[in-house]
């Protein structure tokens, strides 16, 4: 699974029992652009709706429109989640999704997410505006997309695999 996730340049996020899935953190952890079909997300399992720009970032399909037509609506949906532009948008904002990055600003997207919800702070920063939150963060140094050309070699594999036994 982790060597064919490393290979894929976009997630599907297909509906569980609920809108929510934990198939958007597999996008995460392998640095895809999410293809999302969950009626309902957005409004119930989307975190920081208000701080993150979900829709230049993520790709969504309505279950109806991917029920009546399955390929053409992965069709559509694919190509939009190759368009550089969303996988930049995704990598900048990775960040504020994933604590185990480097460098991650999941603490601060948590305050502000709070802060806005609970206090009614408007006028608040965007969140990938925060010194903390800007520019693309890698996995313990080693996991820049960038240097992995996306594939996952052997010893890499296996490092990740270390560091999951041993943090």
């Amino acid at each position: 699974y982790v060597l064919l996730g490393g290979q894929s340049n976009y997630s599907l996020v297909i509906h569980g029992d609920s809108p929510s899935t934990s198939r958007i953190y597999d996008g995460i952890v392998f640095d895809q652009v999410p293809v999302i079909v969950s009626d309902g997300w957005k409004e119930m399992a989307m975190p920081f709706s208000d701080a993150l720009p979900w829709d230049s970032m993520a790709v969504f399909v309505s279950q109806w429109e991917f029920e009546r037509s399955p390929v053409d609506a992965m069709r559509s949906a694919v190509a939009k989640a190759s368009e550089p532009s969303r996988l930049q948008a995704w990598r900048r904002a990775r960040g504020a999704l994933d604590w185990s990055l480097e460098g991650t600003c999941v603490a601060t997207a948590v305050l502000l997410d709070a802060a806005r919800e609970h206090i009614g702070s408007a006028g608040l920063p965007e969140l990938l505006s925060w010194p903390d939150c800007a520019g693309e963060l890698s996995r313990k140094g080693k996991l820049r997309r960038a240097e992995w050309q996306g594939t996952l070699n052997e010893t890499l594999l296996e490092d990740m695999l270390m560091e999951e036994r041993f943090d």
